[in-house]
C-alpha cells in the first residue's frame, strides 16, 4: 500500500511539472505536443491541423530578411498566396486554421530567426470562441508583441484589428453572443499598439453592416469566414502599408 502510494504521489508531482511546462513552454515542439498535460485555466488547443502545418514550415525554406510575413488564423491561411493576391513579392503564409494567440507566441520560433522584414498579424477570434474574456486575450496578444520586438527588433510589426462575425449563420456555436465582444478586443489591441508603438490597421469597418458590429452576409459563406470578395476588401486595405 505504501509503495502504492509513493508511486501515485511521483506522478502527480511530474503531471504538475508537464502542466507547467506544457503551459509556459516557449518554444512548441509538435512531437511532443500530444504528452503535454495543460493547466485547466489553459484554453490553448492544438489541434491535427496545427500539428500539420508546424511540420509544413519547418520543411518550408527559411524565413528572410526580405519576406513579408502574414501571420494568424485561418483567415490568414485561407487566403492562400498572399502575393498574388497582394501583387507583391516575398510574402509567405503563416496561418494555421483555429490558431489561437498563444499558438502563435509557441511558433514564433519558426519566424524571429530569420528577422523577416514585416510581419502582418492578426488573431484572436478563436480566443474569443474559447471564451476568454478580452482581456486575456489582450494580455496574450501583448505577450507575443514584446517577444518579436525582442527577438527581430529591426522587423516592421503591424497588428491588425479582428474582423466581424455573423451569429446569424448559426454554424459556430461558441460564437454565438461574442458580436460585440470583438469590437471590445479590438479596442484594446488599438491600446496595446499606441504603447507599443507599431501601427495598427482596423480593418474592422470596412466589413459590417452599416449601423452594427455585424459581418456583411454577403462577405462571408458561414459567419466567420471571407469570401474573395471581402479578400479583395482586405487586400486594398493593406496597399497603403505595402507601398515601398
Amino acid at each position: 500500500m505504501n509503495k502504492l502510494i509513493t508511486t501515485i504521489a511521483c506522478l502527480a508531482m511530474l503531471a504538475a511539472t508537464s502542466c507547467t511546462s506544457a503551459k509556459y513552454h516557449a518554444f512548441y515542439d509538435a512531437r511532443e505536443a500530444s504528452q503535454m498535460l495543460r493547466l485547466p485555466s489553459d484554453t490553448t488547443i492544438y489541434y491535427a491541423h496545427y500539428h500539420k502545418r508546424y511540420a509544413q514550415f519547418q520543411n518550408e525554406p527559411a524565413i528572410t530578411p526580405d519576406d513579408i510575413v502574414f501571420l494568424g488564423n485561418s483567415l490568414t491561411e485561407n487566403a492562400g498566396d498572399w502575393g498574388k493576391r497582394l501583387g507583391w513579392s516575398g510574402t509567405v503564409n503563416r496561418g494555421i486554421i483555429g490558431d489561437e494567440v498563444n499558438g502563435i507566441f509557441d511558433r514564433l520560433h519558426q519566424i524571429l530567426p530569420g528577422h523577416p522584414k514585416e510581419i502582418f498579424l492578426l488573431c484572436g477570434v478563436n480566443d474569443i470562441s474559447h471564451h476568454l474574456s478580452s482581456e486575456e486575450i489582450a494580455s496574450r496578444m501583448e505577450r507575443v508583441i514584446d517577444r518579436i520586438q525582442a527577438e527581430s527588433p529591426q522587423t516592421k510589426l503591424y497588428l491588425e484589428s479582428c474582423i466581424p462575425i455573423n451569429e446569424s449563420f448559426g454554424r459556430y456555436k461558441n460564437i454565438i453572443g461574442k458580436t460585440d465582444q470583438v469590437l471590445e478586443l479590438n479596442n484594446l489591441y488599438r491600446q496595446i499598439a499606441k504603447r507599443k508603438g507599431i501601427p495598427f490597421i482596423n480593418i474592422f469597418p470596412l466589413f459590417v453592416e452599416p449601423g452594427t458590429n455585424i459581418l456583411r452576409a454577403d462577405l462571408t459563406r458561414d459567419g466567420l469566414h471571407l469570401t474573395d470578395e471581402g479578400y479583395g476588401i482586405w487586400i486594398k486595405a493593406l496597399h497603403e502599408y505595402l507601398k515601398r
